[in-house]
């Protein structure tokens, strides 16, 4: 099983005050084989950055589920991290490194950066994430904001999961290494699932997946996958009216893969999940009715894409 702090992408600071990647040997890329999303695609995804006193600066993905409401992975307040702020851009290049929630217009045609310092945290199973150990559903964390983050961000559907059975394709929303040299953009691809609530007899307990709230993908050639970094981001299944669905957070790598390519569990927000969000955040979720396209059409042109 990859370690779940793989999942997590180490950055510095330069003097210039502009963020760039550390890079140990075994750095993987993120949203494997992803595509650059467009202008004003996936506006409700954010980086949450995280930080601990004399350690490397941490980013994961997160995505609203209210304007002042960011729905992450726990695993990534491991190590006594803690979230500090969570940003709305298209290329984490484009952020300040402020102690103050900020709003700027980097350049004619691209939406406006807004980043909002978090007021408050709290992680759905915090001992087991204290120990250390797989959280296997329960990898949530939830951030509350100390303001509100204003359009193009807004937060995206939650599915209902009664007809996630019949999807057929997921798909993964991130920032981080495209494979390519180019690092930090938001990213997005198309992962085939293999076990929609992990209840697939080749799965079980050896994969380490949770049967009914967990969900497993993964491409067969490895060429599509989320990977460190996307921790905490979106997961997206297409609606049949062609707007996306969230239906999970990416949690963690599957327990045979030592490298990005070898699949990925999701963990779903079924009912339970959803009502532990309600207890701590007062935010209306009202799970819209899923009816997944099939067969799965081609990914779209980021301009013919619908993203909502």
């Amino acid at each position: 099983m990859i370690n779940l702090k793989q999942f997590l992408v180490v950055f510095t600071i330069i003097a210039i005050g502009r963020n760039t990647y550390a890079e140990p040997k075994d750095l993987d890329i993120m949203v494997k084989g992803g595509k650059l999303a467009s202008l004003f695609e996936y506006p409700e995804v954010v980086v949450v950055e995280l930080a601990k006193n004399n350690a490397p600066q941490k980013f994961c993905s997160g995505v609203l589920i209210a304007s002042d409401v960011v729905l992450s992975a726990g695993h990534c307040v491991q190590d006594g991290y803690q979230p500090v702020r969570a940003t709305s851009t298209l290329n984490i290049n484009l952020t300040i490194r402020s102690s103050e929630n900020y709003a700027r217009q980097p350049a004619t045609g691209i939406p406006k950066v807004q980043s909002i310092k978090v007021l408050s945290f709290i992680a759905m199973d915090p001992t087991s994430i204290e120990q250390g150990k797989k959280l296997k559903g329960r990898d949530l964390l939830i951030l509350k904001l100390s303001a509100k983050f204003e359009g193009p961000a807004i937060s995206i559907p939650i599915a209902n999961l009664n007809g996630i059975d019949r999807a057929k394709t997921i798909r993964f929303v991130g920032f981080g290494l495209d494979g390519q040299g180019s690092h930090g953009h938001k990213l997005y691809a198309d992962v085939d699932i293999v076990a929609p609530r992990c209840r697939s007899g080749a799965l079980g307990e050896e994969a380490g997946c949770r049967e009914d709230v967990e969900l497993y993908a993964k491409t067969s050639n490895g060429e599509f996958d989320a990977c460190r970094g996307d921790s905490g981001g979106p997961a997206y299944i297409r609606n049949i009216d062609g707007r996306y669905r969230l239906v999970g957070i990416t949690s963690r790598a599957s327990s045979p893969s030592q490298h990005c390519g070898g699949g990925t569990f999701v963990t779903l927000l079924d009912g339970n999940r959803l009502e532990w969000i309600r207890k701590h955040v007062e935010v209306k979720l009202t799970p819209e009715p899923l009816h997944p396209m099939s067969p799965p059409i081609p990914a779209c042109p980021p301009s013919e894409c619908p993203t909502k």
